[in-house]
């Protein structure tokens, strides 16, 4: 957006200013490379043949650029294309030639009284120079016509993936919501006291959440902060049951992320699991940071879920949407189950 911007800056701000510049642009060209293989005291004549030519370049040029092309050419009718636009060269190169022995030559020639017969190489020589600017005028033309349309297009894809995205970040709130009040209202019915240090917990994630994660990337330390918040606030509910182990290569400061990627992963493992299981859950959190690149690995250890749990959590749904939006081709999300053991590995990387 800030290069179509500045790009625009120097355009033309109308079609007729376009045209004008474009014709311009191409007369100094032509006329410096003229000048390059020829001697500059025949540049006169050369600017003046070509000035004299301009209303048979307008001719074939805007005939072929806004008929031939998006009636023929468009439509795929390549033949009729081709026969139209040799029949009209030609016609340009007949004008072309009549014009140059009748009005170039009696004004910058006048000593040269003898005619130049019409001739198949007359006309094949005019046609040629006649093409060249036409030739110009139509990339001109075509590649505004696709850059404009590439530039809308990917203007609108952009927004419908805005709009998606946001859609998908107010879906995180009332699903952190539920699944934590869900698990307080277990812990206010056995402890009160312990209710009440749950409540100050989740107002600290819920003010993470709403107001700090409304940027698109964050610090990755901060992620881990309301992390080990969130589990802590389980261990209220597993009482010396729930293990938890946290690994770190890298530095957490200097990365960003987007909000709430492993922060997710994270609640998965507790919003299916029932209350107070037959043995110790374990859960460990395993991050390596490399440059722009992140893995991280969240394994839960007696957590009683299943590949199915996985792939129809809503939460789960709604990270790799997140991540295929904001990371495309450079993020991943996927699982492992063996024996008594789940694990859900993240690999993103910044671009």
């Amino acid at each position: 957006m800030k290069l179509k911007k500045t790009v625009e800056v120097f355009l033309p701000s109308n079609r007729f200013e376009s045209h004008v510049l474009a014709w311009i642009v191409f007369i100094i060209a032509i006329a410096g490379l003229y000048t390059l293989g020829q001697q500059k005291v025949h540049l006169i004549e050369f600017l003046a043949d070509y000035i004299l030519s301009l209303p048979i370049i307008f001719l074939i040029s805007y005939t072929t650029a806004y008929l031939l092309v998006p009636w023929l050419l468009m439509r795929n009718k390549v033949i009729h294309f081709t026969l139209l636009f040799l029949i009209l060269l030609a016609a340009s190169g007949v004008l072309e030639h009549y014009k140059t022995q009748y009005i170039l030559f009696p004004v910058v020639s006048p000593e040269k009284t003898e005619k130049d017969p019409l001739s198949f190489f007359s006309v094949f020589s005019a046609a040629f120079f006649i093409m060249l600017p036409t030739v110009y005028f139509i990339t001109i033309k075509y590649s505004k016509d696709w850059y404009h349309a590439t530039v809308l297009k990917t203007e609108e894809e952009s927004k419908h993936l805005r709009n998606e995205l946001k859609f998908l970040k107010s879906q995180v709130h009332p699903h952190f919501l539920l699944v934590t009040l869900s698990n307080l209202e277990l812990v206010a019915r056995e402890s009160p006291e312990k209710a009440a240090i749950g409540i100050e917990k989740v107002s600290d994630i819920l003010n993470f959440i709403l107001y700090e994660c409304n940027v698109p990337e964050i610090r990755l330390n901060k992620e881990m902060e309301q992390i080990q918040r969130f589990i802590e606030l389980q261990q209220l509910n597993y009482v010396n049951k729930l293990e938890v182990n946290y690994s770190i290569i890298g530095s957490s400061v200097e990365t960003s992320l987007a909000p709430l990627m492993v922060f997710t992963i994270v609640e998965f493992f507790f919003k299916n699991t029932s209350k107070n299981p037959e043995s110790t859950m374990k859960i460990s959190v395993f991050l390596e940071i490399y440059q722009s690149i992140v893995n991280c690995s969240v394994q839960g250890e007696n957590f009683p879920l299943s590949e199915k749990d996985y792939h129809e959590d809503a939460g789960i749904i709604n990270l790799r949407k997140r991540i295929e939006i904001i990371y495309n081709n450079t993020g991943s999300l996927s699982c492992r189950n063996f024996g008594n053991k789940f694990m859900i590995q993240l690999n993103l990387q910044n671009t």
